[in-house]
């Protein structure tokens, strides 16, 4: 069978997704003939394809997780997303990852991350990192670079309101410094 299935598998994914169609809703189209596997790759015990249901959080963290691990930046900022909601801190790494690779909406993120203090605990306690305007006029920077619309407000925003000449000279010179892959994670 080979693994061919993955393709089936993501392509129907994003077939039944794209109609809107909940991932169980698509009556377990995720299940190949031939080959009892279920959509993770695990061969199943009973021939019995009812037995065995993924829930649609396996489904798309796989999915998610598949194109992460491969380096598609967009795959990486969706499951940074995913992660965020289940409060799990990989969120940060899988984030930091696509705003590596250029991702506009995920250095927004990045910014929106280092301009909010995290030892507040009901905002993301999951994310340990601490306030840096600095890195966080930055991620503003590039986002905006990378065409994301709404950076350029809360860059010049903090900047105006809470930076001083000294700090914004040193958060340019990071910038011009910045190459991709120096996110820190």
């Amino acid at each position: 069978m080979g693994n061919d299935w993955i393709l089936r598998a993501c392509k129907m994914a994003m077939l039944c997704l794209a109609l809107g169609l909940t991932l169980t809703g698509c009556g377990g189209a995720f299940l190949i003939v031939g080959d009892v596997v279920n959509a993770a790759g695990h061969a199943m015990t009973s021939n019995d394809p009812r037995d065995y249901r993924p829930s649609e959080d396996a489904v798309i963290e796989d999915y998610l997780r598949e194109g992460a691990k491969l380096g598609d930046p967009e795959s990486q900022y969706q499951l940074g997303i995913y992660y965020m909601r289940k409060k799990n801190s990989e969120a940060f790494t899988w984030i930091c990852s696509a705003a590596d690779q250029l991702h506009p909406r995920a250095q927004l993120l990045m910014g929106h991350w280092y301009s909010q203090d995290r030892s507040r605990s009901d905002i993301w306690p999951y994310i340990q990192n601490t306030l840096d305007d600095r890195n966080a006029y930055v991620w503003y920077s590039l986002a905006e670079n990378s065409g994301d619309n709404d950076a350029r407000l809360f860059r010049d925003n903090m900047a105006r309101n809470r930076m001083n000449e000294k700090q914004l000279q040193e958060a340019r010179k990071l910038l011009e410094d910045w190459r991709p892959g120096t996110c820190q994670t």
